[in-house]
């Protein structure tokens, strides 16, 4: 008896689980969003985002962005007040920073907020594509005129695995109707 209960217990348990994850991809999955999202990608360079070289500077930060075949390498440099070099790291698995060529020795707090520093220009730097990454939720909202050009709004929000710190933030996108480039967000 307390075998069958068990097997019992598994199997609701793994429908509830299954049920959830029915439910997850039926909440980010709305195809509208998805294809004006994809033409948006593909106006703005397309493939070219998986096999990527750029650098440019931002503020007082010289930035380069490097992926290939899903990995992808992010760095920023910048001289502090006393004429330091400070080159910041960012891989797939490991952030780096580094004073005058020598590795730093950081707190959780200070990686994390250094991380976070770097991948929120790459994410912005690399829009749309980045919103092709798994935790983003989209969503169509409408559609719109501005300056006699028609644009659909997308909503963009985050799961809450893989979403960030601030995964609760929200953004509207618009998407020109004609040339699919996003053009505005807010």
């Amino acid at each position: 008896m307390l075998s069958s209960f068990k097997k019992m217990l598994k199997y609701l348990i793994g429908l509830l689980i299954l049920s959830a994850a029915s439910c997850n991809e039926n909440k980010r999955l709305d195809k509208k969003a998805s294809y004006i999202l994809a033409q948006s990608i593909e106006e703005h360079g397309g493939k070219n985002y998986s096999d990527m070289d750029v650098s440019f500077d931002f503020r007082q930060f010289r930035i380069h962005l490097k992926q290939k075949a899903g990995i992808f390498l992010y760095e920023r440099t910048s001289k502090d007040s006393l004429n330091n070099e400070i080159h910041d790291i960012l891989t797939n698995d490991s952030f780096t920073r580094k004073i005058n060529g020598i590795e730093q020795n950081l707190q959780q707090k200070d990686i994390d907020k250094y991380r976070e520093g770097i991948n929120a220009v790459a994410y912005f730097a690399l829009l749309p594509h980045k919103l092709s990454e798994p935790a983003v939720i989209l969503k169509y909202i409408g559609e719109t005129t501005i300056e006699n050009k028609k644009y659909d709004k997308i909503a963009v929000s985050f799961d809450e695995t893989g979403g960030g710190k601030d995964y609760k933030d929200i953004f509207c996108y618009w998407i020109s109707q004609v040339e699919h480039t996003m053009d505005y967000l807010a």
